[in-house]
């Protein structure tokens, strides 16, 4: 439902330390084939949604510092020394 969307923070293991606001959509609507090849088509909504689409980002190349929907930045005192390389990636991200 394109009309419907949340804001929430999300981490990820590929960029460890850094936290994101991200607006994604609260409710999609996925076509997967299982074990079987059977063609399921399926509903999902709230964090599973967002988990959802977090890794279909992975499957499409994308972290989620490419995506469009930033809303803020956290780094943690742990990836200080990585905070002015992090910068410069947000400024180009956002020309």
């Amino acid at each position: 439902d394109k009309s419907s969307t949340q804001n929430g923070e999300e981490g990820c293991l590929s960029i460890p330390d850094i936290s994101l606001e991200l607006e994604r959509y609260d409710k999609i609507k996925v076509r997967y084939y299982n074990q079987e090849g059977k063609a399921i088509k399926k509903p999902l909504s709230g964090f599973i949604s967002r988990l959802f689409q977090h890794e279909l980002d992975h499957l499409n190349g994308n972290l989620m510092l490419e995506h469009e929907n930033i809303r803020r930045a956290k780094i943690s005192q742990k990836s200080e020394e990585y905070s002015d390389l992090i910068r410069q990636v947000f400024q180009y991200i956002n020309k």
